[in-house]
């Protein structure tokens, strides 16, 4: 970045009262921080995306703090979620923003229609830092967006939850849900939909579950009416399989259990 940009990305945080005119100057600095080469890369892992600008998340964490030591609400009103990097932005202010427990709660639900992709989904749910103020609350919303029929809300909640209650006093209802959004998923078809993203987070949370409280992660997997299909089941194991922090002994056992094709396996 030039001595300029960050002079201009400082500034926010002096914006008392929000502008059209304040949206604008930000999306003239987005552009002038592309990365081309950054930005068809992006674009590639992220199907169906918005208008990709280009700039990478480091940048777009340094903007967003600016933004919340000013007018942070006035921006997310001004927020057209016209491309990418603008809607990330507004995701990462909404993490961002003071408020009561209540106040919190309709914050990030505000925010839950924007989500049209992973990208946005794991950036905002891993970044809500009201959840430490809030944790029973938002640990109650997660399992109702989970329960949600928009795919993305669903995949919201499970990856809250990976990222902030997979604990040993939430695992039981963690599982418990895990079980409800897997029964209601259509067949898997192999196509990059929405409902194929909350396959992935299903089997990713499953997995953090299993290096913080294995025998109950074990028991789900094996158990006779487990409510993963074949693939989500695979690919849950395959991410144990993959952990720095599952001993070989684990992972040979999952390796057998994989192979086998059962569900019971000592």
């Amino acid at each position: 970045m030039t001595a300029e940009q960050r002079e201009r990305i400082a500034s926010f945080k002096e914006v008392r009262e929000w502008s059209e005119d304040d949206r604008e100057t930000l999306l003239r600095l987005l552009h002038s921080l592309a990365d081309e080469q950054y930005r068809t890369f992006h674009a590639k892992l992220i199907p169906g995306a918005a208008h990709i600008i280009g700039v990478r998340m480091p940048i777009l964490r340094a903007i967003a703090k600016s933004i919340a030591r000013g007018d942070p609400r006035g921006c997310i009103r001004h927020c057209r979620r016209a491309a990418h990097e603008e809607t990330m932005l507004e995701g990462i202010v909404t993490g961002l923003l003071d408020g009561s427990e209540q106040q919190s709660i309709a914050d990030a639900e505000y925010f839950l229609d924007a989500i049209t992709n992973w990208a946005l989904c794991d950036c905002f749910a891993g970044g809500l830092r009201q959840i430490q103020r809030y944790p029973d609350a938002f640990f109650e919303r997660a399992g109702a967006w989970c329960m949600s029929e928009n795919w993305w809300h669903v995949r919201t909640g499970l990856v809250v939850q990976l990222s902030w209650f997979c604990g040993g006093a939430y695992v039981s209802a963690i599982l418990e849900r895990c079980s409800a959004a897997a029964q209601r998923l259509p067949p898997y078809d192999g196509a990059y939909t929405p409902a194929y993203y909350v396959r992935m987070a299903l089997a990713w949370l499953i997995a953090e579950c299993w290096v913080h409280c294995r025998s109950e992660a074990y028991a789900y997997l094996t158990s006779a009416t487990c409510p993963l299909d074949t693939w989500t089941r695979h690919k849950a194991i395959q991410k144990i399989r993959e952990s720095f922090r599952v001993s070989p002994e684990d992972k040979a056992l999952l390796a057998r259990l994989r192979g086998s094709g059962q569900k019971n396996l000592q």
